[in-house]
């Protein structure tokens, strides 16, 4: 079995970690089910994420029945890593960590959107000027006469999964 996890915190500040098993039944089918949607009462350090974890899996008894299991890149998790590999009682110690693809393809986007930072920005304050007056669009729709430039302006946010900008050329 595998597993996957993920920590976040409510728009009322409660912290909760959930857990997913993954598997395949007698049917050579894939199958995904949620374990547990856990309140997280302490801090969001490895040991308590490890100590989470492993009780949902005692809960369960999926001790024995680890094969790899997928996170983001944050560095907590390489903490919760470590605790697992430690744990003589648990299949952890031969198992595989897989970084979660989505988060790492996120970091990579993120870090090449802040080496343009600049040229979006300027672009954002065209695109502002553009819509901020009829005269402004009028004007560009004249230039694009094509059509071929759309503009969909977003608003700059700093969340994990959101986009900032949509235009097709």
């Amino acid at each position: 079995m595998s597993f996957t996890t993920d920590c976040w915190t409510s728009s009322n500040n409660i912290s909760f970690m959930g857990i997913t098993v993954h598997y395949i039944d007698n049917e050579w089918q894939l199958m995904a089910k949620t374990l547990d949607f856990c309140p997280l009462l302490e801090a969001h350090t490895g040991k308590n994420l490890y100590k989470t974890f492993r009780s949902v899996l005692q809960e369960f008894n999926l001790n024995k029945k680890s094969l790899a299991i997928t996170l983001d890149s944050a560095s907590n998790n390489d903490s919760f890593i470590n605790q697992l590999h430690q744990d003589p009682t648990s299949s952890f110690t031969n198992f595989h960590h897989v970084r979660c693809l989505a988060h790492v393809i996120n970091i990579s986007a993120q870090a090449a959107l802040k080496v343009i930072n600049d040229e979006l920005d300027q672009l954002r304050s065209g695109i502002k000027k553009i819509r901020g007056s009829p005269q402004s669009y009028v004007r560009f729709k004249e230039i694009n006469k094509t059509g071929s430039i759309i503009i969909n302006l977003r608003e700059k946010t700093d969340s994990r999964h959101s986009n900032t900008l949509e235009f097709n050329c």
